[in-house]
């Protein structure tokens, strides 16, 4: 039996409806469509291992399909499986001049109004596909849950007639890595656009977005009597005052000396402007908006005159997050100690007694060792603790990763909780043990 994956836009729901139940009615196949899935996390990973499950792939094209950010990291994963890609148009709206390359030379069925011998070409095109090859081995990376935001967000300016293509090229090779691009087509396409639409809209999308792109020819365009300057150099100006990050592009072999319009020439010879191929400056922007996040620690406070030991108590398979939160405890000046990894168990049994005799302070760490185990050593702790002289100046618990654990059930006096269950970096580990060795100090004091 095939299986099937349908790849569609829920803006294009009733044209997708009666390709869905086409599909349904064919025979020896399993056909799956995300209806009952909703977004987030849970929803994308679903997605992706129906896509690893599936023999054949049909996207249904459309507009809407192509401005998808969704549709186009699903039907790049299921290509880069190796995957038989069927694209299906449902809507007569989509230039095959802007579709990628891969799909410009796959056959295709014309569903916009389908009869009777559209639906026997579809179902031949489904069974003339060959038996699914293995997947790759290692399978590629799966990309990231397609979430909008701001900083994975790009402003692709208006272009003349003649770079309306490359304008397509970047937008689908940047929504490829879950870059949404804004807006999906030029405001002056439509010839009753006036210039105070063009800028409320340009300054409305803009400020969705973390990067303005613009593409730059030898050709200027017409400059109407409410904007003098035109469209191009409206565009820029809006966004160089907004202060985001400027993409300007143009061919390197474009003779900037044979433009007559000498504002358009000081435009396209700009200091922001990159004279590359159009693959480089595509790659360029994609890096830039996909960067990882510069996070700078937060400064390290040298305790003031503390000469403290912290024990960090660990089950040997949270041994890796022990030694990070030992680090962190090292940078900041602090000494620590943990339990021994190996030896005679009375041997490692008296070492951990000791430990909690003579420490200044305790921190309990829970990872991916269990609630019962943390549980256990709380109350082991407790017991010891007892018999110090002095009660302890500092005790918490560190939560790290995986972030769904269950609760200890278990809560003493002045126990801290030091949460980072969402993931490990410096800036929070830094402050979460920042707070640990305040409440030492303050003890100390």
């Amino acid at each position: 039996m095939k299986k099937i994956f349908l790849s569609y836009s829920s803006k294009t729901n009733k044209s997708v409806e009666v390709l869905f139940n086409d599909l349904s009615k064919f025979p020896n196949c399993e056909l799956w469509i995300d209806k009952k899935l909703s977004g987030g996390q849970q929803w994308w990973d679903e997605i992706l291992t129906r896509i690893r499950a599936c023999d054949i792939f049909v996207l249904a094209l459309s507009q809407e399909s192509h401005d998808s950010v969704a549709c186009t990291l699903e039907y790049t994963y299921a290509l880069r499986l190796r995957k038989h890609i069927l694209p299906v148009f449902v809507g007569d709206n989509v230039k095959i001049s802007q579709l990628p390359s891969e799909l410009k030379t796959v056959q295709f069925v014309n569903y916009c109004n389908p009869q009777r011998n559209e639906a026997i070409d579809l179902f031949n095109a489904i069974t003339s596909f060959p038996p699914t090859e293995a997947l790759p081995d290692p399978i590629p990376d799966a990309p990231e849950v397609p979430i909008q935001s701001k900083e994975r967000s790009v402003f692709l300016a208006d272009v003349t007639n003649d770079l309306e293509d490359e304008r397509a090229s970047v937008k689908s090779y940047l929504n490829q890595y879950g870059i949404y691009v804004l807006p999906n087509s030029c405001y002056t396409l439509d010839p009753t656009f006036e210039t105070t639409n063009l800028r409320l809209c340009t300054e409305q999308d803009l400020s969705e977005c973390a990067v303005f792109v613009q593409l730059l020819s030898g050709r200027s365009e017409k400059k109407p009597d409410d904007s003098p300057n035109g469209y191009l150099q409206l565009q820029y100006d809006i966004a160089r005052n907004s202060g985001r990050p400027l993409f300007q592009w143009r061919s390197p072999y474009l003779d900037i000396a044979s433009i007559q319009d000498q504002e358009h020439q000081l435009l396209v010879s700009g200091d922001k402007v990159r004279a590359e191929g159009i693959e480089e400056f595509k790659r360029a922007v994609k890096e830039f908006v996909l960067k990882p996040p510069q996070v700078k620690p937060l400064p390290v406070k040298k305790p003031a005159n503390l000469n403290a030991l912290i024990f960090v108590n660990m089950a040997s398979s949270d041994r890796p997050l022990a030694e990070k939160v030992c680090d962190e405890l090292k940078r900041q000046g602090v000494g620590y100690s943990r339990p021994l990894a190996s030896g005679d168990p009375s041997d490692m049994r008296s070492d951990l007694e000791v430990n909690l005799l003579e420490c200044d302070g305790l921190i309990v760490i829970y990872g991916s060792s269990t609630a019962l185990w943390v549980r256990r050593q709380l109350l082991e702790c407790r017991k010891m603790l007892s018999k110090r002289e002095k009660p302890i100046p500092a005790f918490a618990i560190f939560e790290g990763p995986p972030e769904e654990k269950s609760s200890i059930e278990c809560m003493f006096p002045n126990l801290q909780l030091l949460d980072l269950k969402k993931g490990i970096d410096d800036f929070h580990l830094n402050k979460e043990i920042s707070a640990f060795i305040d409440g030492l100090e303050k003890e100390n004091a």
